[in-house]
This record gives structure tokens, sequence and C-alpha cells, in this order.
């Protein structure tokens, strides 16, 4: 029974275990995804202020950006002017960041890049600048997100092992604490079957178990009180079991 109880208890928590880790990886990817977008919208908005239509045409818009960041401009009828990349002169009228960044509903899109050939994260918006309207967009790798938030799977796995360990331990040692009265009940059962009573001590900690163990002690005490007034003790008891 102690096996099974250990066992059955295990298997419950390690499966409660497994479903809290999955939640919390969901729920730290999701939050870095958030953190990512605000990223991305600020380094948009930077761009945006030191928007300069001269270093655009030359070339030299932005000779610092970063490995991870893709920034493009575009004009009115989504001609690419400039790109990190190396894609110019190609159409991004249709792009649906371009699309919102010109309608004045700038919001994040996440999608395959045919140029990258990775899943990237975007975000554009619009500045004037002599007369004229252009959109600048800004895009990281979804991979980025993806680094962040398997960094973090390690440390969750060895939190999760520890408490499995910590709930395996405890199980054991509760289940014994639970399992020891009944197995000392067993004992004053032999006893008095074999014509020695022996009292059985509250040995658990847990009142209920104690309570139950007093009755059934009080009972045996009862009846090896009658078998020996009846002096057929040994008779009576072996009739008790």
């Amino acid at each position: 029974m102690k096996n099974k109880i250990v066992i059955f208890n295990a298997v419950l928590v390690t499966v409660m275990l497994v479903v809290v880790l999955l939640v919390g990886v969901s729920v730290n990817r999701n939050s870095h995804y958030d953190e990512a977008e605000k990223q991305i919208v600020t380094i948009t908005k930077a761009y945006c202020d030191n928007f300069d239509i001269s270093r655009v045409e030359s070339g030299d818009y932005a000779k610092n950006v970063s490995d991870d960041v893709r920034l493009t401009v575009i004009d009115k009828s989504g001609k690419v002017l400039y790109d990190t990349s190396g894609e110019i002169d190609t159409n991004h009228a249709e792009r649906a960041e371009v699309v919102a960044a010109f309608g004045g509903k700038p919001e994040v899109q996440v999608r395959y890049s045919d140029t990258l050939k990775k899943d990237m994260i975007y975000y554009a918006e619009t500045v004037t600048q002599s007369g004229q309207t252009y959109c600048v967009r800004v895009a990281i790798p979804v991979e980025t997100v993806e680094a962040y938030v398997g960094k973090t799977v390690p440390t969750l796995l060895w939190v999760l092992l520890a408490a499995l360990l910590v709930s395996y331990v405890a199980s054991a040692l509760i289940t014994s604490s639970l399992v020891r009265p009944i197995r000392d009940v067993k004992d004053m059962l032999v006893a008095v079957n074999n014509g020695n009573y022996v009292a059985v001590p509250q040995t658990s900690s847990d009142p209920e178990v104690n309570a139950l163990v007093d009755e059934i002690t009080t009972l045996v005490k009862r009846y090896n009180a009658t078998c020996k007034l009846s002096k057929a003790a040994k008779t009576c008891a072996v009739n008790f079991l």
C-alpha cells in the first residue's frame, strides 16, 4: 500500500509540475515577445527622430545598425529607398506593417522574411521631410526572442527536478507515518491472538489517525479483558481475529 501511495503521489506531482513548467515557458515566451515589441517600437521611433533623406539617398543613413536589426526606408509608392539587407528598388507597398504605418495606425507584425529566410518581427512608422512622407521600418528576428526563452528552460528544468525529489521524499515520509500505525495495530492483534496483549503507542502526527488507533486499542482491551475473565483468552482472540 505504501508503494502504491508513493507512486500515485509521485505521478500526480510530476504531471502537475510538468504542466506548471509548460505554462511557465509559455508565459515567459509571451513576456519576451511583449518586450521585443516594445523594443522594436522604441528603435523605430529613434530612427524616425533622426531621419535624414539626404543620408538615405547617399546610403549613409544608419551605419551602426546592429547585425540582428534590419532597417528599411520606403517611399509613399512602396519603393524601397534604403535597406540594410541590401534589398533596394523593390516594392513593399502591400506589406502589412507598411500599409498600417501609411494608414496612421502602426502595428507590430510577425511573419517569414523571404529575403532573410527567417521569421521576423516588423514595425513601421512614417516621417515627413521636405513635403514627402516616408516609412521607416525596423525588423528583428524571432529567433532572438526564442533564444532568450531557451536560456530559461534549463533553469526551469532543474527547479522541476528539485521539486520532484523533494515531493518524492516528503511523500515517502508522510506515507510511512500514516502506514506505521496500521502496522502497529496488526502487531497488536497478532499479540492478542497469541495471548499477549500489547498496547499500540500513538506514533502518528495525525490526530485523526491517532483517534482511530485509540478506538481500536480500546476495543481490543475490552475484548482481551473479557477473554481473560472467561479464562479462554487465546480461544477468544482466535475467534476475534
